[in-house]
């Protein structure tokens, strides 16, 4: 999904607390972590226009967890999800590494 926007206008699209251009900039950079508040979450949802219950709803919320550290505390396998997630997704899942 494409919103054709600069990082300044969504900021200003969803003045959501500590929602800046510095700070989705620190986040990218891994210098901060990723929010957990799932109405912060949803409220960026809504703002990127992900509509709840749709394929991409859930991988946004799905990447959300698995970057903020809550879906598995196993590294290597936390590294297997973004495939699991393209296969649900309906694409065909590349081979496993040698």
């Amino acid at each position: 999904m494409a919103l054709n926007a600069l990082l300044c206008q969504v900021c200003r699209m969803n003045p959501h607390d500590g929602n800046d251009p510095s700070n989705w900039s620190k986040l990218e950079r891994e210098l901060i972590p990723p929010p957990h508040h799932q109405p912060t979450l949803r409220a960026w949802a809504r703002h990127l226009g992900l509509k709840p219950h749709t394929p991409e709803w859930q991988t946004f919320f799905g990447y959300a967890a698995i970057a903020a550290g809550r879906l598995l505390a196993d590294k290597a396998l936390a590294a297997q999800l973004p495939a699991l997630f393209r296969a649900l997704a309906g694409h065909k899942p590349s081979a496993p590494a040698p």
